[in-house]
């Protein structure tokens, strides 16, 4: 099992290793937070969301990782979150920053549409706990499961630095704000109702007509004009999805000295 363990670990390690040559390759850019073994994005698109990510991981302390790879099983056992934290707590591969290597990453394996979220250290906790990843994995997973990678990874990003910002401010992201509009529907809906009852309280004087003839007028009904408007069209579409055996929901996780999600996309 120990030798397995070793191949594996040296299987991860050169793998990561000729990505970051292949890149090396076409620019001058160290790969360290997006490190796309399956080849996802161009040259261009990885250099753009490896110096965002690096920027939004100094300015706050805090590590954002994006790994793909061609099938999680080939780098480590386990599930696939067990498979993500092995590979956030591999020797010598440098991810997490600080004494207490805050930092979050997103896996994808992309031979079975699997993904996982592994949020390790205290900072990052803060920022990212039960009810923020469900928020924050929201906000990238219909693209991702749409195979619009820049866009998914970009807005991934961006919730990474907002989720950041709200804890530095103290105020994290926590409940889901859906709940909280319920309420305020449905306190609406009461003041609401509480006026319409008030006002036909006070329309004791309106009666019913014992006959249609009593609502015309004296002299009976003249029409002067008629006219014929077009006014606007319904139309009904329906959402067609894509591979819809694929998408398995998500659910938390824990272990490895953290948090996360995992699921498929």
């Amino acid at each position: 099992m120990k030798k397995n363990l070793i191949a594996l670990s040296l299987i991860l390690i050169l793998a990561l290793s000729l990505c970051i040559c292949a890149f090396a390759a076409e620019g001058s850019v160290e790969m360290r937070y997006v490190v796309d073994t399956y080849g996802l994005l161009s040259f261009d698109q990885w250099a753009s969301l490896e110096n965002r990510a690096a920027n939004i991981s100094e300015q706050h302390g805090c590590g954002i990782y994006i790994v793909t790879v061609d099938d999680y099983r080939n780098y480590g056992d386990g599930s696939v979150y067990d498979v993500t934290t092995q590979i956030y707590h591999r020797s010598g591969a440098g991810f997490g920053m600080g004494s207490g290597r805050d930092g979050i990453m997103l896996l994808l394996s992309m031979n079975n549409r699997k993904y996982a979220l592994f949020v390790y250290g205290e900072k990052a906790e803060y920022a990212f706990n039960d009810d923020g990843l469900e928020q924050l994995e929201e906000v990238f997973l219909g693209d991702l499961g749409n195979d619009n990678w820049l866009d998914g990874f970009s807005g991934y990003l961006k919730a990474c630095d907002q989720f950041l910002t709200r804890a530095e401010e103290g105020e994290p992201v926590r409940d889901n704000p859906l709940g909280l509009i319920a309420i305020a529907v449905a306190v609406s809906c009461g003041i609401a109702l509480v006026i319409c009852l008030i006002l036909k309280s006070m329309m004791k004087t309106v009666h019913r007509k014992a006959g249609a003839s009593e609502y015309v007028a004296d002299g009976g009904l003249h029409l002067t004009q008629q006219i014929d408007q077009y006014t606007h069209t319904t139309k009904t579409r329906r959402k067609i999805e894509k591979n819809p055996g694929s998408s398995g929901g998500s659910h938390s996780e824990s272990g490895a000295g953290g948090i996360g999600r995992s699921g498929s996309f």
